[in-house]
């Protein structure tokens, strides 16, 4: 060991290991927050590896430049911001229960000088700053003292390489995850600046995207000369959140989680077996739902096209709101030009349903976009009066997650009323309504896992690929389309893919639109299955078949 050590020194890298656990001690206490808030195993064992690589990646420019000045210049400043990482961290895992990703840096992007300023003043006393700045002073110094030590310790180098190398596999591991599947969930998340950077590329190239995207709108609807020629037709989206197709008694759960929704006729409301979301996470499957792709012409969000042929626009959002936001559902420039009516504000998702627009003798096209069983689960529903399941109702599982799954359980019940509120308010006009979950979610279901986002590495990653779908009829609108009507109940079995909603609806509309294309509708004679590849790369067919 002495002798190994020996060479390090002789070859000038004393500079060098001091740096690398200096910046390691530092960048573990910015990156644990995410550890702390999930509690998993293994975020515990991969964020030293992470931390390491990057410690040591951020250390190598002490090796370039024979100046101690420069060096110990170049130390300071990382050292600096990688304390205000852990300010930064501690603060939001202390007020928010959350860590620095995605939906954070998304705010960051869509926030304007005076709502941050309100938010700084509303969370920020002159006192807390006092205390953050202390312990920030505190955590660098302890940080440095602790380094100075390890430094001088013979084993330094062997851990030094041990933990660096277990990095760079982790890191490969990701890097070829991330390149296959396109899914941020692979660039290591077990890292503030890995976490952040990634995040602010995503944003910029979203908004970019948007750019694009409202100015093929807008284009369209101006060229488009076709009108609707149907009268007083409702067509609605419901687009619930995280909602578990194993978690649904349409497709043989036990438990009774959509009672209202599951007592409607069959003749007016069927349920689809087989649909697939194209991602694991609302973003990716927004982003799916929306646009109209098709091989010839620009990419047309559907919403325009119903806008083109007249019809009267909504948006409810529980989720997105519209401003300077970096997705298509919270762009200002998209919402303006796509919607006649927008909510301003986040409310319950029943009155996000009671307050949308009423029908009238208008062509109205409206989307709900629910919070639904985003977690945290027990925060989705009235306790008061959707607390119908408790631990009790889960034997199989440990008191922890049986208190997870009766909150997820509930919080689908409220959907229930939920949607069951909607087609009330649709009931006695000529209206047609579809509902899908944006991506399904685990709770428990084979292992000890609950939520969604990384499909990709899980076993089974159908349980959050596949999704619940259904299509409501009222009664006037299976009098004026009986055809559609049968067509809905013949094709129930097919396998779809979300990308086709919007083809969907205007089939259901009876709108033989230019963007249209009958193949892509699942309830058309002509409806061709399309390959299913979801999370970038995988066909979801396949690799179903193989379990």
């Amino acid at each position: 060991m002495k002798k190994l050590t020996e060479i390090f020194s002789l070859r000038g890298c004393v500079m060098f290991h001091f740096a690398f656990w200096l910046f390691f001690v530092l960048g573990f206490c910015a990156n644990i927050s995410k550890s702390v808030i999930e509690g998993s195993v293994a975020s515990w064992l991969l964020t030293p590896l992470v931390t390491a690589f990057l410690a040591g990646a951020m250390a190598l420019p002490t090796l370039i430049s024979k100046s101690k000045a420069y060096k110990r210049v170049y130390i300071v400043a990382v050292s600096v911001l990688l304390t205000l990482l852990i300010a930064m961290e501690f603060f939001l895992m202390t007020e928010f229960s959350i860590f620095c990703g995605q939906d954070v840096i998304d705010i960051l992007y869509e926030t304007n000088g005076d709502e941050s300023s309100e938010f700084l003043a509303t969370y920020m006393s002159f006192g807390k700053i006092v205390l953050y700045v202390i312990g920030m002073v505190t955590v660098w110094a302890l940080s440095f003292l602790l380094a100075k030590y390890i430094v001088q310790r013979c084993y330094a180098v062997y851990a030094e390489c041990l933990l660096a190398g277990g990095g760079v596999i982790v890191m490969a591991v990701c890097g070829i995850g991330f390149i296959k599947y396109r899914n941020g969930m692979s660039i290591p998340q077990y890292s503030s600046p890995t976490r952040i950077l990634y995040s602010m590329y995503v944003a910029d190239r979203r908004a970019e995207t948007n750019r694009e995207l409202c100015g093929e709108c807008a284009s369209y609807i101006q060229t488009a000369g076709e009108k609707s020629r149907n009268r007083g037709l409702n067509v609605i989206l419901v687009i619930g959140e995280s909602h578990s197709y194993y978690h649904t008694p349409a497709y043989g759960y036990g438990i009774n989680t959509f009672p209202l929704v599951g007592s409607i006729a069959d003749s007016t409301l069927v349920w689809y077996d087989d649909i697939v979301t194209v991602s694991d996470h609302t973003q990716g499957a927004m982003d799916a739902i929306f646009p109209m792709n098709i091989p010839e012409g620009p990419t047309v969000l559907f919403p325009a096209v119903f806008k083109a042929l007249g019809y009267k626009t909504a948006m409810y959002d529980n989720q997105y709101l519209a401003g300077n936001g970096i997705s298509i559902l919270s762009d200002g420039g998209i919402s303006d030009l796509l919607y006649d009516v927008r909510n301003k504000t986040r409310v319950p998702d029943l009155e996000l349903v009671r307050n949308g627009i009423a029908p009238d003798s208008a062509n109205t096209m409206v989307i709900y976009h629910l919070m639904g069983s985003h977690y945290k689960y027990e925060e989705r529903y009235p306790r008061d009066k959707f607390s119908v399941f408790g631990p009790d109702d889960y034997p199989g599982h440990g008191r922890d997650e049986a208190e997870i799954l009766a909150h997820y359980d509930n919080s689908l019940r409220y959907t229930d009323y939920v949607l069951k509120s909607v087609m009330d308010k649709y009931a006695d006009k000529n209206s047609v309504m579809v509902y899908i979950s944006d991506h399904g979610e685990e709770v428990f279901d084979i292992d000890g896992y609950m939520g969604h986002g990384n499909a990709y590495s899980r076993s089974r990653p159908e349980y959050q690929i596949r999704v619940p779908m259904f299509i409501w009829m009222s009664e006037g609108y299976m009098a004026s389309y009986p055809d559609k009507r049968d067509a809905i109940r013949r094709n129930s079995g097919k396998p779809g893919l979300t990308s086709g909603i919007g083809h969907l609806l205007l089939d259901l509309a009876n709108e033989a639109e230019s963007r249209y294309r009958p193949q892509r509708s699942i309830v058309h004679g002509s409806y061709e299955k399309p390959r299913r590849v979801v999370l970038n790369s995988l066909d979801f067919d396949e690799a179903c078949a193989k379990k």
